[in-house]
């Protein structure tokens, strides 16, 4: 998927009122670290 897709898809999904934190897709995650990401330019 690219960051477009997934960020429809967020959008979808999500309730409206919830926050968002950050504006990045983690594609691979150890524990509390990420090792590698896609950043989400809108």
């Amino acid at each position: 998927m690219i960051d477009s897709e997934l960020h429809t898809r967020r959008l979808n999904a999500t309730p409206r009122g919830v926050g968002v934190m950050c504006d990045f897709f983690v594609v691979k995650a150890e524990n509390s670290s990420f090792t590698q990401q896609t950043v989400f330019c809108a």
